[in-house]
Formats: structure tokens, sequence, C-alpha cells
């Protein structure tokens, strides 16, 4: 146990993961949630992916400001919660500047390289598309009827001007999900924050070694 304590006391940083399923697509309204008064496609998200290697660039350097402004998400801090909980059980003192809430979209599918990739983004891309009988791939249930370019809040919307897709994931200060920054109270274990002020760094995963640049979309 001394040893595993002098582990855990020496890391320069430590990453609590979140990785959560409904972030890019919440529809709103009643009959869905109840909690959120209008439809939003989150799409500055970034997509997990399962490739090894990644590049920490710095801040997001894409127009996120939007999406940081209503993230409803499941609160990813409670990991921190339960992290200061094992430390206090252990007796090590926690250092908050340490920390990081990993913060990422589940596809529901293995990335794995830009093919995957490519074809997940088409995938995505086709439900903004009215089409009969448009379902999740094979494996899984239709979870929705109407496509998402037909909702009001996205009908006349420019798709090629909307923020470009990234996958990797967002790194956030523990303090990003405090209370003082949330919008709307917990429902269906889901909150709402504001964290525009916690302006995430973005990682890319290397799909393609070499080859970053396509990992992420240019803009313009």
């Amino acid at each position: 146990m001394k040893i595993f304590k002098e582990v855990i006391s020496g890391l320069d940083e430590v990453w609590l993961i979140s990785i959560q399923v409904s972030l890019r697509q919440m529809i709103g309204g009643e009959d869905e949630w109840p909690t959120i008064r209008k439809t939003f496609f989150e799409r500055s998200l970034p997509i997990h992916a399962t490739a090894h290697n990644f590049d920490r660039i710095g801040l997001d350097p894409r127009t996120v400001e939007n999406d940081l402004s209503h993230l409803h998400i499941r609160n990813p801090k409670l990991l921190y919660g339960s992290w200061l909980q094992v430390l206090e059980t252990i007796e090590v003192r926690p250092c908050e500047e340490r920390y990081r809430l990993l913060l990422a979209f589940n596809p529901r599918r293995t990335i794995c390289d830009l093919r995957d990739a490519e074809d997940w983004l088409q995938w995505e891309e086709n439900g903004w598309v009215p089409k009969t009988g448009s379902t999740w791939p094979s494996q899984e249930s239709q979870i929705e009827s109407v496509a998402a370019s037909e909702t009001p809040e996205s009908r006349d919307e420019d798709i090629s001007m909307t923020v470009r897709p990234a996958f990797g994931f967002w790194l956030f200060p523990v303090d990003a999900f405090c209370d003082a920054n949330k919008t709307l109270e917990p429902r269906n274990c889901f909150t709402t924050f504001d964290v525009r002020k916690h302006r995430p760094e973005l990682v890319l995963a290397r799909l393609n070694e070499g080859d970053m640049d396509r990992n992420v979309s240019k803009e313009v």
C-alpha cells in the first residue's frame, strides 16, 4: 500500500474518463427530454475512437462556444467525487490542479482507423436527410423516425457552416462542472452546464499515423 500511495501521489496528471452516449443529438420537448426546451445537435463534441495514440493540441481551436453553453450530460464530476473518497480512504491528499475530466461521445461502433471514421460520419450525416425507414446500424433498434434536418431548429441550417467533427476527446478542469455552471437542475441523470469559461483542450486520435490533419476537418 505504501508503494501504491507513493505512485498516486507522484502522478503529474490524472484523467477521469467519461464516455457518454446521449450528447451529440438530443430531441427536446414534452415527448422526449422534458427538461430540454430545444433540440440540440452538439456536433463539436469529440467522437471517441479506439486508436492507441493521440495528439494533445491545446485549447480546442474550433468554434465551439455555442455547444459549450448547453452541454447536456451525466455529470462527469461525480467521477472526481468518487476518486476523492478513494484517496481519503488511503490517506492521500488530492491536488485538484492535476486532475482532468475526459469527455467524449460514444459512437456505439468501434472506430479504429480513417475508414471507420468516414463510414460513421456518413451514417450520422444520413440522419440529417429525410429517408423512409431510416434506422441505426442493423444490430441496433430504430430510435427516431424524424430526420434531424426536419426539426424546426435545424430545417434552415446550413450544414456546411457547422462545426466540423473531431475524433478524440476533450479535457476539462474538474471545476468546469461545478454547481455554479449548472443552467438546469438534474433530471433523468442529465444536467445542463454552461462551460464556456472553461474552454477544453482538444485531443485528437491518430486514426492514421502521420496524417493527423485528416482527423479533424478544417474550418474556413
